[in-house]
């Protein structure tokens, strides 16, 4: 019976921990236009031409902060690149970056707390049609409103993200050397620095 009544006790404490664990491991964002909870949108701003605000709602509490969040700038700047492409863009800039995380303690145990998360991305970006090589430098801006910001290459950020999350297999992503006259698939070489580009882009950095 002592033995009994001390397996039950453990149990009582431990079952809920693994419980927690497993519920949050399982919760995983994925690429997909946003449904109740998870995914990407997209609107123009202000019915402008060349400005749009992109979001991607990550999965809800999950305990795998730092991957979680990575994930979500990556399909949010993914989607940034697709809007892009279909409205006829080739670069694009992020003018403000809205991104948030929100944290949900709740208590396990008399001694012990679980802590989930859940991440947001939300850009404004503003297009171009094209930009001269002297505009953009080492992928920054060089000169205008946003001089000093980072430029994005709409193939390069479509062809990255597709290889770094593993989406091969994502029907909506261009062929890119039809989809935009006179390009090619990019050299190793650009895509490592694509890769190094921040996963947490912001504006100015001189600010």
């Amino acid at each position: 019976m002592f033995l009994y009544n001390r397996f039950v006790k453990i149990s009582s404490v431990i079952l809920p921990i693994l419980l927690s664990v497993l519920l949050s491991s399982c919760t995983t964002t994925s690429y997909q236009e946003l449904d109740s909870s998870v995914g990407y949108w997209d609107e123009k701003v202000n019915q402008s031409a060349d400005t749009f605000k992109i979001g991607f709602d990550g999965a809800e509490w999950n305990r795998n902060s730092i991957a979680e969040q990575e994930k979500v700038i990556d399909y949010a700047l993914l989607r940034s690149a697709e809007v892009a492409l279909d409205n006829g863009f080739r670069y694009f800039v992020i003018s403000e970056n809205h991104s948030y995380t929100e944290k949900k303690t709740t208590k396990e145990t008399e001694t012990s707390n679980n802590e989930t998360f859940r991440h947001r991305a939300i850009f404004t970006t503003v297009n171009y049609i094209d930009l001269e090589e002297k505009l953009r430098q080492n992928n920054m801006m060089q000169d205008g409103k946003f001089k000093g910001y980072a430029v994005y290459n709409t193939d390069l950020v479509l062809y990255t993200i597709e290889k770094k999350h593993n989406l091969s297999n994502y029907k909506l992503l261009p062929n890119f050397a039809t989809r935009i006259p006179g390009t090619s698939p990019p050299q190793r070489g650009t895509i490592e620095m694509i890769d190094r580009l921040p996963h947490k882009p912001i504006g100015n950095p001189n600010q």
